[in-house]
């Protein structure tokens, strides 16, 4: 975020309950695209504005990524900070966080295909309330 009045940078925050739904698929999904090369050069657009779904692609993991996010583990969050962030001072408060919650995903759920069976996306609709429910995609 832009301050407009200073010029000063100000690192955006969003809480948990105005991210997308099922966020850290959707994390993994970005951060493990680069090994997959059906995403090489694509853009990961996620929603739909036409139909207001918003929907997760599949995505593939490797046993590469799950031995980092064990090895990664290890270490403080200071050390975590260090290692994985480009920019370690204009890092939002829950960076080290969410790269956690990753990490147990990952560790959780090693085979990729537990979380896109039969290589379907993850679809969500609006919900009357705003909020997103998970729409059963009809497997082809």
């Amino acid at each position: 975020m832009v301050s407009t009045s200073t010029g000063s940078i100000i690192p955006a925050s969003f809480d948990e309950t105005s991210r997308c739904p099922d966020e850290i698929v959707r994390r993994i999904r970005v951060s493990a695209s680069y090994e997959d090369s059906r995403w090489e050069g694509r853009l990961l657009e996620t929603y739909d504005t036409q139909t207001d779904l918003f929907k997760i692609a599949p995505c593939c993991w490797t046993l590469q990524q799950l031995h980092i996010a064990l090895s990664l583990q290890q270490y403080s969050d200071s050390e975590i900070l260090l290692m994985c962030s480009t920019s370690p001072s204009a890092e939002a408060p829950d960076f080290v966080e969410n790269l956690r919650r990753q990490w147990d995903y990952l560790i959780e759920y090693p085979d990729w295909r537990e979380t896109f069976p039969m290589k379907q996306p993850r679809v969500f609709e609006r919900t009357a309330d705003g909020g997103w429910k998970s729409q059963k995609v009809p497997i082809h």
